[in-house]
């Protein structure tokens, strides 16, 4: 009884009680459970109610919310402008192009092996699994390929 008024459970106790939490201690006198806690972040927004101005908050009045988009806006051009700006936008495309020649070659070579494997595959097994990677390609004509698996 005397580890009842201190507030520690015994191991008797302890064994009835949840034993997957270690730093868990019955409740004394039939005691709520403790809480865990959570966060309310509020109502979220109506998905039906468009935002008139993007990057705007929507409690500004809308003559304010103008301003500051068209404000926005003016930076965002002027900051094309500049010759570093100029400069980066160079940059940025030359580096798009090269990602997408990238990543043609590596569909154009993921293709062929899928061909080639379809081509080699001699179990109804393999020929199937060779059809499905085949069959993910667009640009592949389906009537061309043989669908006699």
């Amino acid at each position: 009884s005397e580890s009842r008024q201190t507030g520690h459970v015994s191991s008797e106790f302890a064994e009835d009680a949840m034993t997957s939490f270690p730093n868990y201690h019955a409740p004394i006198g039939g005691a709520a459970k403790p809480s865990f806690t959570t966060i309310n972040m509020g109502t979220p927004p109506d998905p039906a109610k468009i935002q008139a101005y993007p990057g705007v908050e929507r409690r500004y009045l809308p003559h304010e919310a103008l301003i500051i988009y068209t404000d926005k806006l003016y930076a965002e051009r002027k900051a094309y402008q500049t010759t570093s700006g100029g400069r980066w936008i160079k940059e940025n495309k030359q580096k798009k192009r090269e990602m997408e020649q990238t990543e043609k070659s590596i569909r154009e070579f993921r293709q062929t092996r899928a061909l080639a494997a379809l081509a080699e595959a001699k179990t109804p097994y393999e020929k199937r699994a060779a059809m499905t990677r085949v069959s993910s390609f667009p640009n592949i004509a389906k009537e061309t390929l043989n669908p006699s698996c």
